[in-house]
C-alpha cells in the first residue's frame, strides 16, 4: 500500500460545495465509554460488516426506514469496526495462497499425473510454460494446507509450493513539484517536502547520454500494467507488428496470446496491459520516458521499447501470473525484464522460471522491510534468489544514504540506485465519474437512503461549520438507553454503473467534532465508510474508518481499493455499486457531529493523451534505474550475456559509503562509468561473495555465480572450437515458423545451452532457446518469406561463458 502525492493531471476547476452531514447530538445515557471507543486507524484494510439488507439485490426502503428484521444487529458493526481496527493497528500480511504451483518429474506420463492429483484432492486450473509443470486448486472442500503435504509426500513430484503473491514495492511519498535529481543531482532544492540533495548523489545520467546512442533494447515491465495513452510513454510502446497488422481476434503471430498488440494482462487474461494502479506506469516512465517532447519527465533508456506485462490485481501477483509473463516476454524479444514486486515465501517455480531464459537479464527491487535480504526468514523475493541473471537493487536517498526501509543484503543485494522521492509518470486517476451536491435544497432523501434505525434526516442549513458556511444535513439521534452503543449510516439510493470504469476510488472531505476527544479522552465518535455492489463478490463492506477530533477543520480523505493491496469488495467495473457513510457513537457522549463534503468517485481516464506526474519512493523505484541502464548497454554491445552485464554493474557502480558491506558491489549506480566500461573487454574480477544458495526443499541447495571471462563474443577456447564445428539444419519453415537443429563435429565436455536469434536486415524476427541435438521451433513475428536471412546461435556453459556461431540461412 502506498501513499503519493500528486504532481499535475489533476482538472483544475471547483465542483462546488458538495455535502453530506451526519451532524450527531447524542442523548446523555448510563454507562462507561472506554471500553466501545474508538482509536484513529493507521492503515486502510477491508472488513466484512453486516450487509445493507439480508435480501440479494435490494435496497432498503427509503421513505419510513428499514424493518426492524432488515436492519444490522448494531452488535455486529460494532464488531466489524473492533476487528477492523485491531486489523488497522498492525501490518497487513500478504494475501494467501489459493492455489499451489506442482512441477512433476520427467517420466511422469499425463495419465499417471491425473492420477495422483485426483488422489490427492486437486484439480488443474492452468498449465504453465515450465516443463511438467501446473498450477492446482484443492477440491470442494479440500485444505490447501492438507493438499499440500500429500504433494510434497510424493516421489513423483520435483516440488509443490504456494502460489505465492507478490506486491508492488513502493513506500509512502508526498510531491509538489517535479525534480529529477536521481538523473542530475545538484544538490537543488527539488521539493518543498524533502530535504535539498548532495551534488553529485545521481546516477551521472547526462554524461552518460553523451556517451551512449540513447536507443535501448526492449524492456518489459512486469507490474501493475502501463498507462497505454500517457503521452510520456505512448511513443515508446513496445509494437507487436504481426498483431497490430492482422485480423481482429485472430493470434495472427501463433504465439497463444490474441490481439497481443502491445503486450498482455496475465492477471485478467486479455490484450489490454493498462495500468488502473499507478505503479507500472510509474516505472515505466523512469525507464523509457520520452525526452525533450515538451511534456513530463525523461527516462533513463528514454528510445526504448517498453513492453507492459500486466500481472499484479487489486490484491497482488501470483508467481504463476510472474512465469507466465517471464516466459512471454522472453518470446518476444525482451532483453531486459524488471520486476519492482517482492514477497516472502522461496519460490522455486520462480526460480525455474528465471533460469530458464539465460539470455535475459531480469532487475528485482530488494524490499521496503528495512531487512537483511541474506538471513532474514522474511528476505523477499525474487531479490534473493540466486540465479546470474538476476540483479537486486536496493534504494538510496539524494544524499547518497540508505532509506532505513530499504532492504539489504552483502550476498544477495548487487547495487543501490535512487529510489526515494523519485517523480515520474503516472496514470490520470481523476475522471470524475459522479458527484454529489446538496447547495440547491434538494432533501437528502432524493440521493441516500439509511440502513440504520431512525427516519432519514431531511437536509437542512448548518451555518458556520469551521467558517465555511457548508450546507449539511443534521441528524439529532436519541437511541434507546438500553444500548450503549449505537450508529447512523446513509448509502446511495440508485447504485453506480460502473460497469465502463477501472481504477475507481473515493475521495471527500470529512469533519469530526469530537468533545471526548477533543478533552484528551478516547475518541467517541468514528466515520465509517462502505464500498461494494449489490451481486459482487464480497458484497457491501466497512473498508475505512475515521475517528478523532478534527478541531474545527475539514480533512481530505481518498479510499483507494488499488493501493490497499487487500482483499476488498467488488466496486469498479460494476453495474451496481454502491458507496455508503456511516457514525458509530458510544451513547455516554455529549454533543459530537460528523460532516461529509465533496463527495467524488474518480477513475482512470484512459484517452490517449492523459496522464500524470507523481512522486513516490520505494526499492521499486530504484530498480528501473538499473533496467534503464542495462538496456543502453545492451543497444551499444547485444553481445553482452546478462552474467557478463551485471559484472560490469558491479564493476562500474560509484562507491558509496552507506552500501558498503550491505551490497555486493557497495555502491550506487552510475551510467557513464558504466558506459565507458562497455567499450574495454570484461576481465576476470571479484566483485565479493557469491549469491548464497536459495533455501529450497530439504536436501536441495542453489548454485552460486562465478566470475566470467569475455572478449568481443566471451568464448573460452573450448567453446569458440565447438562453435565453429557447429553445423545448423533446417529442413521445415512456414509463414510463421522455422524449425531447426544444431549439431556438433566435436563433442561437449559439458551441457550447453543454446540460444537461436533469427535476424533480416537487423530485425529480430524469433528467437527460441534449446537443446544442442535437438529440432527448435522459432516462431517469427513478421512473415516469412523466401529469401536470406541471418541466423545466430549462441552456446553457452554453466560458468557464464558464450560463443557465438552465425550462419547465413537461404529459404527456398
Amino acid at each position: 500500500m502506498s501513499k503519493r502525492r500528486r504532481f499535475g493531471g489533476f482538472r483544475a476547476g471547483c465542483l462546488g460545495a458538495l455535502a453530506v452531514a451526519l451532524a450527531l447530538g447524542t442523548a446523555a445515557a448510563t454507562g462507561g465509554d472506554s471500553e466501545h471507543s474508538r482509536t484513529a486507524p493507521t492503515r486502510q484494510a477491508p472488513i466484512a460488516a453486516a450487509k445493507l439488507d439480508p435480501r440479494p439485490g435490494k435496497l432498503p426502503r427509503p421513505r419510513n426506514g428499514p424493518s426492524a428484521a432488515q436492519r444490522p444487529p448494531l452488535g455486529a458493526t460494532k464488531r466489524a469496526l473492533s476487528n477492523l481496527e485491531r486489523r488497522l493497528r498492525r501490518r497487513p500480511p500478504p494475501r494467501a495462497a489459493t492455489a499451489l504451483i506442482v512441477r512433476f518429474r520427467g517420466g511422469v506420463d499425463r495419465r499417471r499425473r491425473s492420477e495422483l492429483l485426483k488422489a490427492a484432492g486437486a484439480r488443474v486450473s492452468e498449465r504453465l510454460p515450465l516443463p511438467g509443470a501446473v498450477v492446482v486448486r484443492p477440491a470442494r472442500g479440500a485444505k490447501l494446507e492438507r493438499l499440500l503435504a500429500i504433494l510434497r509426500s510424493s516421489r513423483a513430484i520435483a516440488y509443490a509450493q504456494p502460489d505465492y503473491r507478490r506486491v508492488p514495492l513502493a513506500t509512502p511519498s508526498d510531491p509538489l513539484f517535479p525534480k529529477q535529481w536521481a538523473l542530475v543531482n545538484t544538490g537543488q532544492q527539488f521539493d518543498s517536502a524533502y530535504p535539498p540533495g548532495t551534488a553529485g548523489a545521481d546516477i551521472d545520467a547526462d554524461a552518460g547520454w553523451e556517451i551512449a546512442n540513447t536507443f535501448a533494447a526492449p524492456v518489459a515491465v512486469v507490474d501493475t500494467g502501463v498507462a497505454l495513452g500517457h503521452p510520456d510513454l505512448a511513443p515508446e510502446l513496445w509494437t507487436n507488428d504481426a498483431e497490430a497488422r492482422g485480423r481482429p481476434g485472430v493470434d495472427d503471430d501463433g504465439n497463444g496470446f490474441v490481439d497481443d498488440v502491445h503486450g498482455w494482462d496475465f492477471a485478467g487474461g486479455d490484450p489490454d496491459p493498462s495500468d488502473y494502479d499507478g505503479h507500472g506506469t510509474h516505472v515505466a516512465g523512469t525507464i523509457a520516458a520520452r525526452a525533450n517532447d515538451g511534456t513530463g519527465v525523461a527516462g533513463v533508456a528514454w528510445r526504448g521499447p517498453l513492453m507492459p506485462l500486466r500481472v499484479v490485481g487489486i490484491a497482488g501477483a501470483t508467481d504463476s501470473a510472474l512465469i507466465a509473463a517471464f516466459d512471454y516476454a522472453a518470446r518476444m524479444g525482451a532483453r531486459v525484464v524488471n520486476v519492482s514486486l517482492g514477497g516472502p515465501g522461496y519460490s522455486p517455480a520462480l526460480k525455474e522460471a528465471i533460469d530458464r531464459h539465460p539470455d535475459v537479464l531480469f532487475v528485482t527491487a530488494a524490499g521496503n522491510d528495512g531487512i537483511d535480504n541474506d538471513s532474514s526468514p522474511q528476505r523477499s523475493y525474487p531479490c534473493a534468489l540466486d540465479s546470474p541473471n538476476l540483479v537486486c537493487v536496493a534504494a538510496t536517498d539524494q544524499n547518497d544514504g540508505v532509506p532505513t526501509w530499504s532492504n539489504f543484503g552483502a550476498a544477495s543485494v548487487d547495487l543501490g540506485a535512487p529510489g526515494n522521492a523519485i517523480i515520474s509518470t503516472w496514470p490520470d486517476r481523476n475522471l470524475v465519474v459522479r458527484t454529489w451536491s446538496f447547495d440547491d435544497g434538494t432533501p437528502l432523501s432524493v440521493d441516500w437512503v439509511t440502513s440504520t434505525s431512525g427516519a432519514l434526516p431531511e437536509r437542512g442549513l448548518v451555518s458556520g461549520v469551521a467558517g465555511t458556511g457548508l450546507a449539511a444535513a443534521g441528524v439529532t439521534i436519541a437511541p434507546s438507553a438500553a444500548t450503549q452503543y449505537g450508529n447512523s449510516e446513509v448509502v446511495v439510493r440508485t447504485p453506480l454503473d460502473l460497469s465502463a470504469q477501472h481504477g475507481c476510488r473515493l475521495r471527500f472531505r470529512y469533519l469530526i467534532d469530537d468533545p471526548q476527544a477533543a478533552s484528551g479522552g478516547s475518541p467517541a465518535v468514528s466515520l465509517y465508510v462502505k464500498l461494494g455492489s449489490l451481486t459482487g463478490a464480497g458484497g457491501v463492506q466497512i473498508v475505512d474508518t475515521k475517528s478523532g477530533d478534527t478541531a474545527g477543520a475539514l480533512r481530505q480523505a481518498v479510499v483507494d481499493p488499488w493501493q490497499m493491496m487487500l482483499p476488498t469488495p467488488a466496486f469498479d467495473g460494476r453495474p451496481d455499486a454502491i458507496i455508503g457513510f456511516g457514525v458509530l457513537y458510544d451513547h455516554g457522549t455529549q454533543g459530537g457531529r460528523v460532516i461529509v463534503d465533496d463527495v467524488r468517485v474518480l477513475c482512470v481516464n484512459t484517452a490517449s493523451g492523459s496522464g500524470s506526474w507523481q512522486f513516490s519512493s520505494g526499492t521499486s523505484m530504484a530498480a528501473p534505474h538499473v533496467a534503464g541502464a542495462a538496456a543502453l548497454v545492451l543497444a551499444r554491445r547485444p553481445d553482452l550475456t546478462p552474467a557478463q552485464l551485471r559484472e560490469l554493474l558491479l564493476r562500474s557502480a560509484d562507491p558509496v559509503q552507506a552500501l558498503a558491506g550491505r551490497t555486493v558491489s557497495g555502491g550506487r549506480l552510475d551510467l557513464r562509468r558504466l558506459l565507458d566500461l562497455v567499450a574495454t573487454p570484461i576481465a576476470p574480477q571479484d566483485n565479493g561473495p557469491a549469491r548464497p544458495p536459495s533455501p529450497g526443499p530439504a536436501g536441495s541447495t542453489g548454485g552460486g555465480t562465478q566470475s566470467i571471462q569475455s572478449g568481443p563474443t566471451s568464448s573460452s577456447a573450448q567453446l569458440a572450437a565447438l562453435a565453429r564445428s557447429a553445423r545448423i539444419r533446417c529442413p521445415r519453415w512456414s509463414a510463421r515458423a522455422l524449425r531447426c537443429k544444431l549439431v556438433l563435429s566435436a563433442s561437449a565436455s559439458r551441457p550447453l545451452t543454446l540460444r537461436f536469434v533469427l535476424r533480416k536486415a537487423r530485425r529480430t524476427l524469433a528467437t527460441a532457446n534449446g537443446r544442442l541435438g535437438r529440432y527448435v521451433t522459432l516462431h517469427a513475428k513478421h512473415r516469412l518469406r523466401r529469401g536470406t536471412y541471418a541466423l545466430e546461435v549462441r552456446l553457452g556453459d554453466r560458468s557464464g561463458r558464450t560463443a557465438l556461431r552465425k550462419f547465413r540461412l537461404r529459404l527456398r
